[in-house]
């Protein structure tokens, strides 16, 4: 049963309504246009267009524990009440399959023949509640609608309704046919609507490929059909984690694609199946999307670039204990060190020669530097341990310090080139190796890019993003990224930016929180701000002091950020069981037993396993199987909505 032909608004509103050309349809059901008090009383009988729509969509079996909503509009503006009565009718609780709420016309309901005793027949049904009727409207005044529900014999009863699928203690079992029908005049928004949905579901399983290949989806609609009709359908996967809910992202997915309530929503033709195409996103397409709105131009810095070409274990390589505070050690001392350390000595008092002195060491320093495990800070036996963790890494080099008493150079001679006796690489002389009580002693020289990645500070990017890895693994951070906020700007650097939790975050790493100073923190949250992040990212090798952390505080507060501080990065995990290193009694026995065979290829291999071992956990539980490019995505949830 639909509206009448030209009908008024009410009919359309509480029956719905279809183009002329369509009725007779053999492909639709039979569709008959009716009078108004017939519209009226189907409401309750799943007898119109619209109920028949939702009659699929998941109906509880608990039935009339709900009193009757009688919404009523009046005949001069319509509009408001129709809305309010759709939106009532759409987000209350349906205990009973949808029968509950009526729309109805004031000024014509009198001339209705019995519809006084159609109502209370409706009314009688048994069931637990605190009222039987409600009758409401925004046009129509109180004191009609009271006059309305007097002259079907009814009684004012209780205002308390209580809300939808509870049993407050003034609810009783009604059911007598003899008692008084009670009603009362209340607004039933605020009491009896939930965020429900008008939804079917089911689940499937298909393959997702990544980097934006389109996956053909086919599943059985949930809903049944007669003929085509439109349908909103929503996905929820775990393939989808960490994608941000941006309308520029779900348009990557599928053109029409947008998101609702995190889920995928897509409208579709649908008749008894559902086909859809999704091109599931590159983390990387995602992040270039959404900077796409914010940024005028982006690209990675000179350190990002650095520290693209590293291992992606990099940064959990380092908060390995230890580990970081030897490869600083281990670092070739530059410029910018030596600035620091002038500085620092003429803080301290020293006099000319002195500065001079170390200028002339420092300044001529043009070989990396290489150290024994003796000479670095902490225990011996967690140094050894990360330097040899560095060597198996392929990151350092196992050597002995070659001296010459004839030219006075002393050389880092590495494992795979020395021989029994040394010889000078310079004067080509014999020489000396440095030695202990147990022979040469085995000394350890960062390679050179590591050693120049060291030395622009990429390091603590990738500890600090392997921190955040930890807390969410769907995360996508670039370390060290330059924007262009506007035309013709200059370019503002983030040490960190990307994806966290599927939104943009963005902050700043220093390996001394003593360079957090209030007017850095201030510039550092303003770039987070305007990138539009939810995130914003303040992370130190060392631990952040309590001033520091408050002005952070209130700097994202003001903006409406989240900060995440992070410190203590180099101690971020405690001491663990070391890894596996071969004992070797003396350095020097080792170099005879051919110790330079298992230097770089016994490093490749440790990087190689640990990639494969990785990577299922990169992809998810469930994608260990799965061949390369593909990821098996496991009961995605699907949504329908009633047809559009």
């Amino acid at each position: 049963m639909i509206a009448q032909s030209d009908g008024p608004l009410w009919q359309v509103a509480a029956a719905g309504d279809i183009a002329e050309r369509w009725i007779g349809d053999p492909s639709l059901p039979s569709l008959v246009r009716s009078m108004d008090g017939v519209i009226g009383v189907v409401q309750g009988l799943w007898g119109t267009l619209i109920a028949r729509t939702g009659s699929q969509l998941g109906v509880s079996q608990v039935a009339f524990n709900d009193p009757l909503v009688l919404w009523f509009v009046g005949s001069d503006d319509p509009l408001p009440d129709c809305v309010a009565f759709w939106n009532l009718r759409a987000l209350r609780y349906r205990g009973d399959g949808g029968g509950r709420v009526w729309l109805l016309p004031a000024d014509e309901v009198e001339a209705w023949a019995d519809f006084d005793a159609q109502v209370c027949g409706r009314l009688r049904l048994e069931g637990w509640r605190s009222v039987d009727a409600v009758l409401w409207s925004h046009g129509v005044e109180a004191e009609r609608l009271h006059a309305l529900a007097e002259s079907w014999g009814l009684v004012e009863g209780s205002s308390d309704l209580g809300s939808f699928g509870w049993l407050p203690p003034a609810r009783v079992h009604v059911g007598d046919d003899e008692r008084d029908l009670t009603y009362t005049v209340t607004d039933p928004v605020p009491r009896l609507t939930t965020g429900w949905d008008w939804v079917r579901s089911v689940d499937f399983d298909a393959h997702l490929f990544g980097s934006s290949r389109v996956t053909h989806i086919r599943f059985d609609a949930p809903v049944g059909l007669q003929g085509q009709g439109r349908a909103l359908v929503r996905l929820s996967s775990r393939a989808f984690a960490g994608l941000p809910r941006e309308l520029v992202v779900a348009r990557l997915l599928h053109p029409a694609a947008t998101w609702r309530e995190g889920w995928l929503q897509v409208p579709v033709m649908t008749t008894g199946e559902v086909s859809l195409e999704i091109a599931l996103p590159a983390p990387r397409d995602a992040l270039a999307a959404v900077l796409g709105g914010v940024t005028e131009h982006w690209e990675l810095s000179s350190k990002g670039r650095v520290a693209a070409a590293l291992p992606h274990e990099a940064g959990g390589l380092l908060l390995e204990p230890g580990l970081f505070s030897v490869l600083t050690e281990l670092l070739t001392p530059r410029a910018k060190e030596l600035v620091k350390e002038l500085e620092r000595t003429a803080r301290a008092g020293a006099d000319l020669s002195e500065q001079q002195l170390l200028a002339a060491a420092w300044g001529g320093r043009t070989r990396r530097r290489y150290r024994p495990v003796s000479a670095l800070s902490g225990t011996r036996e967690q140094t050894r341990r990360a330097a040899e963790r560095l060597v198996a890494q392929g990151w350092a080099e196992r050597g002995f310090e070659c001296v010459c008493a004839r030219c006075g150079s002393a050389t880092f001679v590495e494992v795979a080139q020395a021989t029994a006796q040394a010889v000078c690489p310079g004067c080509h002389v014999p020489a000396q190796y440095t030695g202990g009580n147990d022979g040469p002693v085995v000394h350890y020289r960062l390679n050179t890019f590591i050693d120049q990645a060291a030395d622009q500070g990429v390091f603590p990017h990738q500890m600090a993003i392997a921190v955040l890895l930890e807390a969410d693994s769907t995360a996508f951070l670039l370390p060290g990224v330059d924007v262009r906020l506007t035309a013709g700007g200059g370019l503002k650097e983030a040490d960190v930016l990307g994806l966290f939790e599927g939104k943009l975050l963005a902050g700043e790493v220093k390996t001394s929180p003593g360079d957090f100073t209030a007017e850095q923190i201030e510039h550092d949250v303003a770039i987070s701000s305007a990138l539009g992040a939810a995130y914003h990212l303040m992370a130190s090798v060392h631990p952040l002091s309590d001033s520091s952390r408050a002005l952070a505080e209130q700097a994202c507060a003001a903006r409406g950020l989240t900060l995440l501080a992070r410190d203590r990065l180099k101690d971020w995990r405690q001491e663990e069981a070391a890894s596996s290193v071969p004992a070797q009694s003396s350095p020097w026995a080792a170099l005879t037993r051919g110790i330079q065979a298992n230097r770089t290829p016994q490093g490749t291999r440790l990087g190689t396993v640990r990639r494969i071992m990785r990577a299922p956990r990169r992809v998810g539980s469930e994608a260990g199987r799965n061949l390369p490019g593909a990821s098996i995505v496991r009961r995605h949830r699907i949504q329908h909505y009633g047809l559009l």
